[in-house]
């Protein structure tokens, strides 16, 4: 009987532990989402691309990225370029 119960209470120890384990994994995951959710994406331009383009890929206005990249033609840009797409 004792020794029943000892397996018991390492059970409930390790399934404790277990849980405690997947909170704080979620709590990670939680704030890491936070600090990506906080940072601006960024594009590098490929040959061919668009302004009007890019920004249908991020759902986010193309006037918009050329305001925040302070683009002044958004008819010229070129491969290798890095744009900061704004969060919708």
């Amino acid at each position: 009987m004792e020794k029943a119960n000892k397996r018991r209470e390492k059970r409930q120890e390790e399934r404790q532990e277990a849980r405690e384990e997947r909170r704080e994994e979620r709590q990670d995951a939680r704030q890491e989402a936070r600090r990506e959710a906080n940072e601006p994406d960024t594009y590098t331009v490929k040959s061919g691309d668009t302004l009007s383009e890019i920004g249908a890929r991020f759902g986010v206005d193309w006037r918009e990225i050329a305001r925040v990249n302070n683009i002044e033609n958004p008819d010229l840009i070129h491969p290798g370029q890095k744009f900061t797409i704004p969060k919708r």
